[in-house]
């Protein structure tokens, strides 16, 4: 049954249905993904810690006596474990790719395969309403697991410190800061199912959704190396009132990039519905 052959009593039915039951809906069709992303959330967490505990290495060296040439006394060295370091920029990096490609492709994508998201239309919730409940429920995830990291994260930080200052200014520091992660795991997941929603098919989605990523870190890093250059030298500096600001800026832009694709998807979806109701009423 069509919603715009439903009868009185049982459109008035279908409109009576409330924001908990869409959400319980939601949590129900969509239990597999969400599970899905929270135990990756929850490992990812996890190895930052592991990798943690062992990114300290002490070593002995023996000082020489400069007078003498003779060695004096043995002191501990502290030093970071290279192999530690990349593990953690991978783990970070990976997490917000696999969450467009894995959650964000199939969010629409799937339903459109299956026919699942046209029947929804016709019960009585509306798909923008939808739409935006479903981003509730799955931004309240990517605010809880990203917490999470921010946690792991901070923490890897400080036990890196210990070794000596960071260099802020190198490209995979700066975007794997924790004021960075919430804003790129919030415009990866929005691509993904923005693509997810024009392509209409999962893997072809996922395939393009790998490009965009591609062409999308490609021209952070061009805009990262010129925003450097425009600095003063006093500015390029470690200190956090320095680097702070930019990377404020950069998270404004994968914001930007998610309002833009949450909208490009709102369009997407009212089109295809309008060609859907032209198509059945012909």
């Amino acid at each position: 049954m069509k919603l715009d052959q439903a009868t009185q009593p049982e459109a008035n039915t279908l409109v009576s249905i409330g924001f908990l039951e869409v959400v319980h809906g939601i949590l129900i069709k969509d239990r597999a993904r969400l599970i899905g992303l929270f135990l990756l959330f929850t490992a990812s967490t996890a190895l930052i810690y592991q990798l943690s505990s062992g990114l300290i290495e002490k070593t002995v060296a023996q000082v020489y006596q400069l007078s003498s040439g003779q060695i004096g006394k043995s002191v501990p060295q502290i030093s970071t474990n290279p192999n530690y370091i990349l593990y953690f920029r991978l783990i970070v990096l990976i997490t917000p790719i696999a969450i467009g490609m894995m959650a964000g492709v199939p969010l629409l994508a799937a339903d459109y395969e299956n026919g699942v998201y046209r029947f929804l239309f016709t019960q009585g919730v509306g798909r923008r309403r939808l739409f935006r409940t479903t981003l509730f429920v799955y931004f309240a995830l990517f605010i809880m697991g990203t917490g999470l990291m921010t946690l792991s994260i901070s923490h890897f930080y400080r036990v890196q410190q210990q070794a000596g200052p960071l260099f802020i200014w190198s490209l995979a520091v700066f975007f794997l800061q924790p004021v960075i992660l919430f804003p790129l795991v919030l415009a990866a997941f929005a691509t993904g199912v923005f693509i997810g929603s024009w392509l209409r098919r999962t893997v072809t989605g996922m395939a393009t959704t790998l490009v965009a990523y591609a062409v999308t870190g490609l021209a952070l890093t061009t805009l990262f190396a010129k925003s450097l250059t425009i600095l003063s030298k006093s500015s390029v500096s470690n200190d956090p009132s320095h680097h702070l600001p930019l990377q404020l800026l950069y998270a404004g832009l994968l914001l930007l990039v998610t309002v833009i694709s949450i909208l490009g998807t709102v369009y997407q979806i009212g089109g295809r519905v309008t060609t859907s109701r032209r198509e059945n009423s012909q």
